[in-house]
């Protein structure tokens, strides 16, 4: 099932991806019903349930956009899908294009959907090339 599961992953990864996501079908689509996501551990709650999720994303739709990926890693166990990557997005205010290097952990259920969804960066690199302060970090990276 771990080949299954990447091609998952690399499918929901791919259509979050593409221009402006439609989170709503991406999640139906790809997550369980109860599913949480952690866009930074350990800074940030995780949001949990599809809806909250989607609000989540939607909330970082709204500090940049055109969201770029390359996979540079993957593997996978029974249970999870690891990748390391590369997301590089457009600033909403000033248009820039910054990039980041990541790593995410995917928790896969018994029914192959994602039922858990972890994100780990240098928080220092982002702060930098942001150009923000710590405080100002905690603001945006704050659930609305």
């Amino acid at each position: 099932m771990t080949i299954a599961h990447e091609v998952h992953v690399k499918a929901f990864l791919d259509g979050f991806h593409e221009g402006r996501p439609d989170f709503k079908k991406l999640l139906d689509t790809y997550f369980s019903d109860d599913a949480f996501y952690q866009p930074l551990v350990p800074m940030r709650v995780p949001s949990r349930g599809r809806e909250a999720i989607r609000a989540e994303l939607e909330r970082q739709y709204e500090f940049y956009s055109d969201c770029d990926c390359i996979i540079h890693a993957m593997g996978s166990s029974d249970s999870h899908v690891f990748t390391e990557r590369t997301d590089t997005v457009t600033l909403n205010h000033d248009n820039r294009r910054i990039e980041t290097r990541l790593n995410a952990v995917f928790d896969i259920d018994a029914n192959g959907k994602i039922c858990g969804w972890r994100e780990y960066y240098d928080s220092g690199d982002l702060i930098k090339k942001l150009g923000v302060t710590m405080d100002q970090f905690e603001q945006i990276m704050a659930a609305a």
